[in-house]
C-alpha cells in the first residue's frame, strides 16, 4: 500500500505542517518519501522532526538525502535549500508523529510526500557491495554512472566522479557545440586510480561532425572526468559522459 500528500505549496513564509493531519498521508507508514524543491533565489532550512505521543516533545528524525546515490548516508541535520535543485528525502520507519519544520529566508518552497506500508533504505555504498539506486522506494543494481556538464566557454577539467563503490570500465564521451562555430577543440577523457593521478583515455579534436561521441572499453577506474584542452575560440560546449562495466 501507498499514498500521496502535500506538505507545502509554493509557500513563501515559514511553516511547520504535522504530516499526521494531511490528507492522503497514513500514520502508520512504514517508510516516507519528501520531495523538496524551492525557487525564486530560495534560502530555506527544513528539519524533520517526530514524537511517539501527542503529550511528548518533538526530537529530530533521520533521513537519508537522495540527492546523492553514492553519498545517502543517514542524517538527522536540516536541510539547507539554497537553489532550485531537488531534493529527495527517505525517512525508515517513522515515528507515529512527524513534522515538517520549513525555515525562510527568502524564495518560495515546494515539498511533497509519498508513503509506503513497508520500511525502505537504500543499499550503503562500500568498496566489496555493488551500489544499488532507490527508485520508486525499491533498490535497484547500479548499471551505470553519469556525468553531464553544460556552458562551458573556458579551458580546464571538470569535476572529477566518484565510482569507487562501482568501478566500471566502458565509457562513451558526447561533445556537444550548442554555440560558436570553431571545429579545432581538444577535449580528453580522463581516469584515475586515487583522484590525483589521471591519464586520457580518448580525445575530441573536431567538431565538424556536431555532437560528436568516442568511446573506450577495458580501462577499470575509480574516478572519471573530462578535460579541456582548447575549448575553441567563440564556442560554447556541452560535455555528456556514461560509464559501465
Amino acid at each position: 500500500m501507498y499514498g500521496y500528500f502535500s506538505v507545502a505549496e509554493n509557500i513563501t513564509a515559514t511553516q511547520t505542517v504535522e504530516l499526521h493531519t494531511l490528507t492522503g498521508y497514513s500514520p502508520g507508514a512504514g517508510s516516507v518519501f519528501l520531495h523538496v524543491v524551492g525557487a525564486a533565489s530560495p534560502q530555506w532550512l527544513v528539519t524533520v522532526e517526530g514524537r511517539a505521543h501527542a503529550s511528548n516533545g518533538y526530537a529530530a528524525v533521520p533521513y537519508y538525502n537522495l540527492k546523492d546515490f553514492e553519498n545517502a548516508l543517514l542524517t538527522s541535520g536540516g536541510l539547507s535549500v539554497t537553489d532550485g535543485t531537488a531534493h529527495l528525502l527517505l525517512i525508515p520507519n517513522p515515528p507515529p508523529q512527524i513534522r515538517v519544520v520549513m525555515t525562510r529566508t527568502s524564495g518560495s518552497l515546494s515539498v511533497r510526500g509519498a508513503w509506503f506500508a513497508r520500511p525502505v533504505a537504500p543499499v550503503q555504498p562500500s568498496r566489496t557491495v555493488e551500489y544499488s539506486e532507490v527508485i520508486g522506494g525499491f533498490s535497484y543494481p547500479r548499471s551505470a554512472w553519469y556525468q553531464s556538464t553544460t556552458g562551458i566557454t573556458a579551458n580546464g577539467a571538470g569535476t572529477a566522479k566518484d565510482m569507487r563503490s562501482f568501478p566500471p570500465a566502458r565509457y562513451s564521451m558526447q561533445v556537444t557545440r550548442t554555440a560558436g562555430s570553431t571545429n579545432a577543440v581538444e577535449i580528453r577523457l580522463e581516469l584515475s586510480l586515487d583522484g590525483s593521478n589521471w591519464w586520457s583515455a580518448g580525445s575530441i579534436t573536431d567538431l565538424s561532425t556536431n555532437p560528436n561521441l568516442i568511446s573506450v572499453a577495458d580501462r577499470p577506474a575509480n574516478y572519471m572526468r573530462y578535460n579541456v584542452v582548447t575549448v575553441g575560440a567563440g564556442n560554447t560546449l556541452a560535455i555528456q559522459i556514461i560509464a559501465t562495466r
